[in-house]
């Protein structure tokens, strides 16, 4: 069982993640009762950052993903933020390549259904990047068509980032 923070330290990890790390979390009887209370994305000033890495062979390399906004757009009747990338090697051994996010792509967020959307230049419809209307039970399929896996939502919980809980789902591969 792997932990899917749908919250996580890279808005696109999702997006491109064949392996999920998993977790363990204690949380308190009270936080427990804190994921019904949604929170919508920052739609301005907002950065992601993540490492990325590979070992081959007992050699590694290493990089540092960072998105961020950077300005709006119209497409199909909706307004787009648009996210850019920043890639950067952090070690360069020559012996792999560490994994890329998805560059710049284009992201809007569905408040009334709490359903973030992305979608690539090159794409003619969005693809959900998150659900956070998700219950126990329901699936997941491999986003932006990166994997052919189905995951189900075995719980949901919460969890605290500094001040407020954000909500935690669990998956099973």
């Amino acid at each position: 069982m792997n932990d899917l923070y749908f919250l996580r330290y890279s808005l696109l990890g999702l997006c491109r993640a064949s392996l999920l790390c998993g977790a363990v979390l204690f949380l308190s009887p009270q936080a427990k009762a804190q994921f019904n209370v949604y929170h919508p994305f920052p739609d301005s000033n907002a950065v992601w950052g993540m490492e990325s890495g590979c070992l081959d062979n007992q050699c590694g390399d290493a990089a540092y993903i960072q998105n961020y906004y950077a300005g709006d757009t119209l497409m199909d009747a909706y307004v787009y933020k648009r996210v850019q990338e920043i890639y950067v090697l952090t070690s360069n051994n020559g012996c792999c390549y560490p994994p890329t996010d998805l560059g710049s792509f284009y992201m809007r967020e569905d408040t009334a259904n709490r359903i973030v959307y992305c979608r690539e230049e090159n794409m003619d419809e969005d693809v959900v990047l998150y659900d956070f209307s998700l219950l126990v039970g329901d699936t997941l399929t491999g986003y932006m068509g990166t994997c052919d896996m189905t995951w189900t939502v075995q719980s949901i919980d919460s969890i605290l980032i500094g001040t407020y809980y954000r909500k935690k789902s669990t998956i099973q591969l």
